[in-house]
């Protein structure tokens, strides 16, 4: 009661799941560096971010300022994701990026974390190990 979500018990017990698809969200770090087909400027002081419905995807990438490139995949045909729709099926960009909006909206979540704060010797460590660049 009062958390957002819904029970999965009723198709744990092989019952079928009698609502409308939900869409899933999605975010993480931006590692420009491991999506190189991108052309544009990606920044990777944002988060990418995603929602995934039956057979639709759309992925936003952080550009500079407030900026974001949108991939836009129709899994049923294209289930690699290699073909970005993104400037040809506009519509379905909008609405969800829409969709990512409200729910980001609603989660109080930030497109922009602030760096976390570590102590000085995990940060020694963490720079010692590579995790970290000057």
């Amino acid at each position: 009661e009062g958390l957002q979500g819904r029970s999965l018990l009723p198709l744990a017990r092989g019952e079928s799941a009698a609502t409308a698809p939900r869409p899933v969200f999605i975010t993480a770090r931006c590692e420009p560096q491991r999506v190189p087909h991108i052309r544009a400027r990606l920044t990777d002081k944002g988060l990418v971010r995603a929602v995934r419905l039956p057979g639709i995807k759309l992925v936003e990438f952080p550009m500079a300022g407030s900026r974001r490139y949108p991939e836009v995949f129709d899994l049923g045909d294209d289930p690699g994701e290699r073909i970005n729709q993104a400037k040809t099926n506009v519509d379905t960009a909008l609405i969800l990026h829409r969709e990512l909006e409200r729910w980001q909206a609603d989660s109080g979540s930030d497109p922009e974390p602030a760096a976390p704060e570590l102590d000085p010797e995990v940060e020694a460590a963490l720079r010692e190990l590579g995790y970290i660049d000057d």
